[in-house]
């Protein structure tokens, strides 16, 4: 076995060396204990040799034990520190994906997917609540798809304010999560957001699309489903009324006519994500607007 090998198993075997250097200086402590040094004619001088050997032992075990802790605490601050800007990168990066969703104004499949991976990031490295808050979230996003599908197989979905509030209680929680404040935004504060958001939302949703004549999308949709009806087509898709209102009146997103058609199912037959609230104010609660029922996942004009 040569010096190299012999000092490697050493350093890679600190319990060895430990209970070795504690062997020698157990035994050093037990040999001054019994041993008569007075009938040695060097006795003191050996007995003083060994007490400053002990002594400095002592030391060198206060100083050792000092180093460990020290290194232990340095240990974990550099992997908290390290922790902090991989969680800062993450949320940022969450943010940014999320916040491109949003400026687009739908979701398709790739950017659910893109969600779902999100989700699973987090999960290593965000707080329990975190996470929650972000399946929250996740769980929106998934209850707004279609379960219809167009020939196209095309998946695609308008993004609502609710699903934006949602989200920004997710960014609320980062804050947290992150110790860049002892609690969450003031309950106030947030309320006056998600007020400015729901204006705004209203403001440019009524200016993106201007309808002929002052008439609604919800009006223009009912149009084109009838002319689909007396052409014989019962069973419509968002594609064939978009294509029908196309033709007179273009410029109404495919998502919004899949949205429409979801909010005026019937409540005998609802969409399994109806939401009353995307109907026209005027027509909510109303059963007279029924205008679909949803059978087998396709739409049914009911008129």
């Amino acid at each position: 076995m040569t010096h190299k090998t012999t000092k490697k198993r050493l350093i890679g075997n600190p319990i060895t060396v430990s209970i070795f250097i504690g062997i020698i200086y157990f035994g050093t402590f037990g040999f001054l204990e019994v041993y008569d040094f007075e009938k040695w004619k060097y006795g003191a001088f050996i007995q003083s040799v060994l007490s400053v050997f002990l002594g400095a032992g002592a030391i060198g075990i206060i100083t050792g034990v000092i180093i460990m802790f020290q290194s232990s605490l340095e240990s974990k601050k550099e992997k908290a520190k390290e922790i902090f800007d991989q969680k800062i990168t993450l949320y940022k990066e969450v943010i940014d994906k999320v916040n491109h969703m949003f400026v687009d104004g739908k979701i398709n499949e790739d950017e659910f997917r893109q969600i779902e991976l999100m989700l699973l990031k987090l999960q290593l490295m965000a707080k329990d609540e975190t996470i929650h808050t972000f399946v929250n979230f996740y769980k929106k996003v998934a209850d707004m798809i279609p379960s219809d599908v167009d020939g196209n197989g095309e998946l695609e979905f308008d993004i609502d304010i609710e699903l934006k509030n949602v989200f920004s209680t997710f960014v609320n929680q980062c804050r947290t999560d992150l110790e860049l404040s002892d609690q969450k935004l003031d309950s106030s504060i947030f309320t006056e957001i998600k007020n400015i958001q729901n204006v705004v939302n209203e403001n440019i949703t009524r200016t993106r699309f201007r309808t002929p004549d002052g008439i609604t999308v919800a009006n223009l949709l009912l149009n084109a489903a009838n002319k689909l009806y007396k052409d014989g087509e019962i069973i419509q898709t968002p594609a064939m009324i978009h294509a029908e209102m196309e033709k007179k009146t273009p410029g109404v997103a495919k998502a919004t006519v899949r949205a429409k058609m979801t909010a005026y199912t019937s409540k005998a037959f609802p969409h399994t994500s109806k939401h009353q609230y995307k109907r026209d104010v005027d027509h909510r609660d109303k059963t007279e607007f029924d205008w679909f029922d949803h059978k087998d996942g396709k739409f049914h004009f009911i008129g």
